[in-house]
């Protein structure tokens, strides 16, 4: 039954960026289907599409979604329309698949190596690997849009789930960039950014240039796995920082977790703190593994409870 529940659970998680990659130029009545498509899923495959929110006003959400598709809509307008009918249900495990979506974005439009961070209703630089931009800086605009209306639209893609508006933020976050390049249009070579003190730079957008087999091998070892050990004579505390429950090959994540664990063991370490900041999510089976490290005791977990139907459930 998990085996088969996992299945289904991959499907529905992977079914929004299967069908949007393949409607690459689509015609009004193409883009509704699809609409209509992810709506039939959602209800039919989510154990729970309503615990959060009447049907009344995921139906209006959707028929107020669908009918502002014309000639004009592309495929950005229609994933924001997509993030929008799905942040109706409030279910951070109902959303578009943000890695073939940055995928696309860094195919089209090249890649831009800025991350950033929202606080208290400003943006600012969090790393700049070019070391172009002091982080800190506070961001007024880029591209002379003013960077609140491109995270606006960063948020219209990304989810919510329950009332933890933080979560949906943290996944702004992290589609900052794909906004801005679509903004810039193809063959962009750079864009520019003012800062809040009227300070300007022009930042370059880098070509994408598709991994070697050895390079995708060696990056599928980084599983996104890190323990942080504590300096003799400071206090016995051990982190565990895991940035990704998808990134890299399990195996790998599976090896890097165990011989932690049991440097834990012979280390006598009283306290360890799990680091999830940044983690969007992943693999159910990984968060699995993870707590039989931990815990000894049976626990349920979510993904084995996917369908609706009370001889499964």
């Amino acid at each position: 039954m998990r085996r088969l529940a996992k299945r289904i659970s991959f499907l529905f998680i992977a079914f929004i960026s299967t069908e949007l990659n393949a409607q690459e130029t689509c015609t009004v009545d193409g883009y509704k289907e699809d609409l209509a498509k992810l709506k039939s899923w959602v209800e039919n495959v989510n154990p729970d599409p309503f615990k959060r929110v009447e049907k009344e006003i995921w139906d209006s959400v959707y028929v107020a979604s669908s009918s502002t598709v014309d000639s004009t809509t592309n495929y950005f307008e229609f994933c924001k329309l997509v993030g929008n009918i799905l942040a109706t249900i409030e279910d951070s495990h109902t959303l578009l698949c943000l890695k073939d979506f940055q995928k696309k974005y860094d195919e089209e439009f090249g890649i831009l190596k800025l991350k950033f961070k929202y606080l208290d209703g400003g943006i600012y630089l969090f790393k700049d690997p070019k070391e172009i931009i002091t982080p800190g800086t506070q961001i007024d605009e880029i591209n002379g849009v003013p960077i609140l209306d491109h995270f606006s639209s960063a948020l219209s893609l990304s989810t919510i789930d329950g009332k933890s508006y933080t979560s949906k933020i943290r996944v702004a976050e992290n589609l900052l960039n794909p906004v801005i390049l679509n903004s810039c249009g193809n063959g962009a070579i750079q864009v520019s950014i003012k800062s809040v003190d009227d300070d300007e730079f022009e930042y370059p957008i880098d070509e994408f240039v598709e991994k070697t087999k050895k390079e995708k091998k060696k990056s599928e070892k980084k599983c996104g796995v890190e323990w942080v050990w504590p300096e003799k004579g400071h206090t016995p505390i051990v982190f565990l920082k895991i940035k990704s429950f998808s990134k890299g090959e399990y195996r790998a994540y599976y090896k890097e977790l165990n011989k932690g664990f049991k440097q834990l063991k012979r280390s006598g370490h009283s306290h360890l703190v799990v680091d999830l900041r940044g983690n969007l999510g992943g693999e159910a089976s990984r968060v699995e593994t993870l707590i039989k490290f931990i815990y000894k005791d049976e626990i349920r977990y979510p993904y084995s409870v996917i369908l609706k139907d009370p001889f499964l459930i």
